[in-house]
């Protein structure tokens, strides 16, 4: 039986003798539709695609002659059984040169009409199918990222073949430190259409005992009819707990392996439960009548597609061996840091040489709270990359935000000026027109005293609102530099606020807009609280893109972690996560208590002055005491004076900049 959405085409131009074998067709359960000649038949198989064609041949036919021609010139694919009702056999031959597949005699029976049909629609599935491997090919190729990668290939493998799941096995050697461990299988991909079931990656041994290790370790491919079945003298089993875990039935299988261009076997494809049809639902019950064998065809579109992921794959992680390169990331970071913010350019660097400090003096304690705590070598790495590349996110935070050293950037101030000068002119004209009217009007006689004295009032009174413009402006400017809003200056903003100028037209030009008024009305700084979210996220965009470097090849697949948290604190009120003390690492305490610290003494920000030393130090010792930071680094910061080291060449690069600019200056005065 052919599929719901396929159906023979029948021609034929009698109607008694089409609707015979119509009859014939349907009680051997074959979808019919029928035309009454080619030329129709040619313009329904334009509509529909591929199809079997039945064609009664009765005697001598110029129309089926050209028909074959054109479908074989066009090779559309479209399958042409021949019903011959005489005992030419001679002219069949003939027609099945020029491109019928097939002819049916009329001594044969309807037996031989139901296999030469299916043997049509056999054909056109495996037209559909190779096309489909040409098109999958191409989707492979164009797909860089792997995990989606591995998806796709599990996924195109289940459609060509009609299988309910899929699975696929990636070869891998973990690396222990410097110690290289025996290679495993790592499940990358389970699917399954019968069932949702949560999936988990995890690794297996690499041997000849399992299905997909056999293949992995061989090369060799497995076609299992009924898993449950499969001979003691094999080397592979099927472990059937899973199958009574989750109630599944697995029976027919087909496992091929994915190999480099080296012919190497890189990872396993495991296709499970070829069914009839595609989207039939298996239970237990139903499993043996659904499920069917893996025809040798279809092991060769599988091996097919295997071969084709196996490129794909080895594609996908050099390039992304290349796009990452760990040095060259750290490198391209830096400079992307310093060409975004040149303010804090030095900030990483100096963070770096401080939290080395610290954890270089851990390492020689041998009592006290760090007196367990050794960090070896690689450890050593994973702190230092960490601090260099801790605030990399910020290539993901706007600019106009990271920059922003006053509550109005000096372009927004520069709007605010030139529309209070606009009013304050505005007003002037205003003013002055109001004046001319009144003498144009003849309601004042400018020879008179009287006009002398609405002048002057007149004038008195637009110097009073000049200079309250005046005032509010130099309000704004004040207030936009400040660290700190009181009360009484938010309740004078309000009032600039409900300010508004009618214009000549007759439109309300407020004082304000809305978001000069957001910005100004910021109660502590100069951020506003979807600003401050946006430098708060620099953190999780900083994980992010460490997340995605293969630090495991390394040994130092910690990094992300570390930096990811340097903005968490002890008592859970950091972010991005709200982690507690037990939760952030040491590393991640120490690069906290380094970042404080040098965002208080750093002498290179724009928006506010260096803090001296001991405030500074104060000020940590506040944020300990709070359980922000962690008292004991902190301690120890201070007690042994680590920061002192760094801070000296911190003065001394300091004195080189300002030797540097001297002359520079110096030359520029000359000019």
């Amino acid at each position: 039986m052919l599929s719901d959405t396929e159906s023979v085409l029948l021609v034929s131009a009698e109607s008694r003798h089409r609707q015979l074998l119509e009859d014939t067709l349907k009680h051997l359960h074959i979808r019919v539709d029928s035309v009454d000649n080619l030329h129709n038949a040619r313009e329904t198989l334009q509509s529909r695609g591929r199809s079997i064609v039945v064609v009664p041949y009765l005697g001598a036919n110029l129309d089926l002659l050209h028909f074959l021609e054109d479908e074989r010139e066009t090779d559309a694919g479209n399958q042409v059984l021949l019903l011959c009702l005489e005992k030419d056999q001679a002219i069949m031959h003939q027609f099945m040169e020029l491109g019928a597949f097939d002819y049916i005699s009329k001594s044969q029976g309807s037996d031989r009409i139901l296999t030469a049909i299916r043997n049509g629609q056999h054909n056109i599935d495996m037209l559909r199918r190779l096309e489909e491997l040409n098109a999958i090919g191409a989707s492979l190729s164009k797909e860089h990222d792997l995990n989606k990668l591995l998806e796709l290939i599990v996924l195109r493998c289940r459609e060509l073949t009609n299988s309910d799941a899929g699975s696929l096995y990636l070869k891998i050697i973990p690396q222990d430190g410097e110690k290289a461990e025996q290679p495993l299988l790592l499940f990358k991909v389970a699917q399954n259409h019968s069932l949702d079931i949560p999936f988990r990656e995890f690794t297996m041994p690499l041997n000849r005992r399992s299905l997909a290790g056999y293949t992995a370790v061989t090369g060799n491919v497995i076609n299992i009819a009924d898993c449950y079945r499969i001979p003691e003298n094999l080397e592979y089993r099927f472990d059937a707990k899973w199958d009574q875990m989750v109630g599944y039935r697995t029976t027919s299988m087909l496992v091929v392996p994915m190999r480099d261009h080296n012919d190497d076997v890189i990872g396993v494809i495991q296709l499970i439960n070829r069914k009839r049809r595609f989207d039939d639902v298996l239970t237990p019950e139903n499993a043996l009548q659904k499920v069917i064998p893996y025809e040798k065809e279809y092991e060769d579109i599988a091996v097919s597609v295997a071969s084709q992921a196996g490129i794909s794959i080895e594609n996908t992680q050099l390039l992304d061996d290349l796009e990452q390169t760990f040095y060259g990331f750290v490198n391209s970071s830096a400079q992307a840091i310093e060409a975004r913010d040149k303010s804090t350019s030095g900030h990483s660097d100096r963070i770096k040489n401080y939290v080395l400090a610290i954890a270089r003096r851990i390492n020689e304690l041998e009592e006290g709270p760090f007196a367990e705590i050794k960090f070896n070598d690689v450890e050593m790495k994973e702190m230092e990359y960490a601090a260099i590349l801790h605030d990399v996110g910020k290539i993901g935070v706007p600019e106009r935000v990271l920059l922003k050293s006053h509550r109005l950037t000096e372009a927004q101030l520069d709007v605010v000026k030139y529309r209070f000068n606009y009013y304050k002119a505005f007003l002037k004209e205003q003013t002055f027109r109001g004046y001319l009217n009144q003498i144009s009007s003849g309601n004042l006689d400018f020879l008179e005293p009287a006009a002398d004295e609405v002048r002057f009032e007149l004038d008195q009174n637009l110097k009073q609102k000049l200079q309250n413009i005046d005032e509010e402006l130099e309000f704004i400017i004040q207030i936009n530099k400040l660290g700190w809003m009181s009360d009484e200056n938010i309740e004078k903003l309000d009032k600039v606020r409900a300010q508004f100028l009618i214009d000549i037209d007759g439109e309300e030009r407020p004082y304000l807009s809305d978001e000069e008024y957001r910005n100004l009305s910021v109660r502590r700084g100069n951020l506003t609280t979807e600003e401050r979210e946006q430098i708060n996220m620099h953190v999780v965009h900083t994980y992010n893109i460490l997340s995605k470097i293969p630090w495991g090849k390394t040994g130092l697949d910690h990094v992300a972690i570390i930096a990811g948290c340097h903005h968490e604190r002890n008592d859970g009120s950091g972010y991005p996560n709200n982690l507690g003390k037990e939760e952030i690492p040491v590393q991640a305490r120490i690069l906290a208590v380094a970042d404080v610290y040098e965002a208080l003494t750093a002498t290179d920000r724009p928006y506010k002055p260096a803090m001296p030393i001991p405030k500074a130090l104060s000020i940590l010792e506040e944020e300990a005491s709070r359980n922000k930071l962690d008292p004991d680094i902190v301690r120890l910061f201070i007690d042994d004076k680590l920061y002192e080291e760094v801070d000296l060449e911190k003065e001394k690069a300091l004195e080189r900049e300002l030797r540097e600019e001297k002359p520079a200056k110096a030359g520029a005065a000359h000019e």
